[in-house]
Order: structure tokens, then sequence, then C-alpha cells
């Protein structure tokens, strides 16, 4: 077989960035890139094949974060004398999609190779990963003690993968 691939890949991102005071020396920021990608493949296997992808995306993400203007004091692990500590809260959030690789749409099945039978998946759809992340940070005391407390989790829709199916 032989092709002849092109992509074109334009982004464009829009960024706000908000310090309110509830949030004392935290922040607020969103980002919205808009992404457009057009992908062209002329395929030869057997027979001509032309296949076109035109998508546009958007990939928002949103960044939280607390901190206390002023530092608190605490007893530090029981200590006799409160310590002066910095806290930070934060909570991120993204959604990412992405298409499958323009070269797994084609429409073919190879059997040239008896024991190895390839088959292309011309259905697939675009892919959507959530990802949710949060950390808790203190620090301070007389030795710099640091607290560190963090939190993600990820789920994809729609994920692909390739597989091999052995047959005795």
């Amino acid at each position: 077989y032989n092709y002849t691939r092109n992509n074109d890949s334009h982004r464009m991102t829009t960024t706000f960035h908000f310090v309110p005071r509830f949030l004392g020396d935290g922040h607020i920021n969103v980002e919205l890139p808009l992404v457009y990608r057009h992908n062209h493949l002329d395929y030869f296997r057997e027979t001509q094949q032309q296949l076109t992808q035109n998508n546009w995306f958007l990939n928002p993400s949103l960044s939280i974060e607390y901190a206390p203007k002023t530092n608190e004091k605490i007893n530090w692990f029981g200590g006799e004398t409160p310590q002066e500590v910095i806290q930070r809260v934060n909570f991120n959030a993204s959604l990412n999609t992405s298409e499958p690789d323009i070269m797994t749409m084609v429409n073919y099945r190879d059997d040239s190779d008896p024991l190895h039978v390839s088959y292309s998946n011309p259905d697939l759809k675009k892919t959507r990963t959530l990802s949710l992340s949060s950390y808790y940070v203190l620090m301070g005391g007389k030795k710099k003690h640091t607290l560190n407390v963090m939190a993600d989790y990820s789920r994809t829709y729609n994920a692909f993968a390739t597989s091999m199916v052995y047959d005795k």
C-alpha cells in the first residue's frame, strides 16, 4: 500500500484570570482553547480511498486556588508555641477531546499474511477525557515542615486501542 497524508492544526486560546477578594491571595483561571484540525489522506491498498477529517475541539480548563492573605499561627505537630504557616487549596478541571488517527479510519482488511489478519475500524469516534485534581498544602513551623495532600481523577469516554486476537 501507499498513501499521502496532509495534517493541519490551528489553535486559538482565550484565557481569563480573576483575583477575587474572597480567595485571599488565590485566583481563578479559565482557559478556552479552540482547536481546528484538518486531516486528509489519499490511500491506496487494492482500491483508492480518500478520507478527510475536519474537526473543531473546545478543550476548556478551570483552576481555582485559595490562599488566605493572613498567615495563621498553629501548633505544628503539638509544638508549644504557635508557628506561622502558609496554606494553599487548589482545584483543577479540564476536558480534552481528540480524534482517532486518520490511518485507523481507512476501511480495509489485510489478509496477505494468513497468520496476521488486520482489520480497520472506520466507525471510531472522538475520545473525551475529563480530568479533575485537587491539592492542599500546609507549610511552616520552625523546621519548615510541609504537609501535602493530593487527589486526582480521570475518566476517558470512547477510548480507542489496538488489540490482537490469536486463534490456535
